[in-house]
């Protein structure tokens, strides 16, 4: 009866931290819904995957500002850690 319990305490323990490295690719699809999907009408599936290859390499990877790196965007940082 404890080999059972262990392994369903690991298994629990292994789920919960499952949800939370979750945490990010959540928030992505958020913004992406937010920002993208809800505030536009699409003519086609390849229209649709078009905008969001160009809302995630475009904008979301390159001009986003964001918190974690002393707002400015992902391009800006980069640029100005290369300067350095």
């Amino acid at each position: 009866m404890k080999i059972i319990n262990k392994k369903m305490t690991l298994r629990d323990s292994k789920y919960y931290w499952k949800g939370y490295d979750n945490a990010f690719v959540e928030t992505f699809f958020k913004t992406l819904k937010s920002e993208l999907i809800w505030n536009q009408s699409f003519r086609s599936e390849d229209h649709l995957r078009k905008e969001i290859f160009e809302f995630i390499e475009v904008w979301y990877n390159r001009k986003r500002i964001r918190s974690s790196l002393d707002n400015k965007s992902p391009l800006e940082y980069e640029l100005e850690i290369n300067a350095a």
